[in-house]
């Protein structure tokens, strides 16, 4: 099963360079929710770029969106709502920000300052950069 963090899909940042540091460079790896694909698509289609979450890093898969919530400052989450019962089209799954890849849907139509960031955190950080089309994780041909 792939699982991907949205980046602004579960919490907003101010931009993707401090997005991505936030999350790759986490020292308390608290739980945070993410996207298990099903079929290997996305039904959240507002975050274009995403994080892989390394496979032993996924804690829980839900049949629906539970909209997790924090609780205080113990690292967990708790849903706040039935998964089955969920108005949303997106499952989830909790996970450890172990990440893996970087997942981009629409590399084409990123600017290319985006896609130099991209470039960047990836091989600073040794992760591969994957585009998500048609239900497939491809690498990407740089």
């Amino acid at each position: 099963m792939k699982v991907v963090r949205w980046l602004g899909a579960f919490k907003k940042e101010s931009n993707l360079y401090s997005s991505l540091k936030w999350e790759l460079e986490q020292k308390e790896r608290f739980e945070l929710a993410a996207e298990p694909l099903v079929n290997g698509i996305s039904a959240i289609h507002h975050s274009k770029i995403g994080l892989l979450v390394k496979r032993t890093a996924i804690l829980k898969v839900f049949k629906g969106d539970c909209f997790s919530v924090k609780v205080g400052d113990t690292g967990k989450l708790k849903k706040t709502r039935n998964p089955r019962s969920a108005y949303s089209e997106h499952r989830e799954a909790w996970v450890k920000p172990y990440y893996v890849g970087i997942v981009i849907q629409g590399w084409g139509y990123l600017r290319p300052h985006v896609k130099k960031t991209l470039l960047w955190f990836a091989e600073t950080y040794s992760l591969k950069i994957l585009i998500l089309k048609k239900g497939r994780l491809l690498p990407l041909n740089k």
